[in-house]
């Protein structure tokens, strides 16, 4: 799979889970093509290595958004 396959992968599974949690919106709203690669494909991962690095950053993400949102009150 080249790295263009896996960007394009990632930005699927992001829009079908765009509102499950913040961090995926980011990826969707925020990053480009070039960016999701830089982010999250390094040279010879695979998806599933590619998608672990992805979950990952959504779930720091959506932590970060969850202590934003619980100050603001």
């Amino acid at each position: 799979m080249t790295k263009q396959e896996i960007v394009a992968q990632i930005k699927q599974a992001a829009a079908a889970n765009y509102d499950e949690a913040y961090g995926w919106s980011v990826i969707v709203e925020c990053m480009s093509d070039e960016e999701i690669e830089q982010e999250f494909v390094a040279d010879g991962w695979d998806l599933k290595k590619a998608m672990a690095e992805v979950k990952s950053f959504v779930s720091d993400q959506s932590d970060y958004y969850d202590e934003i949102k619980a100050t603001a009150w």
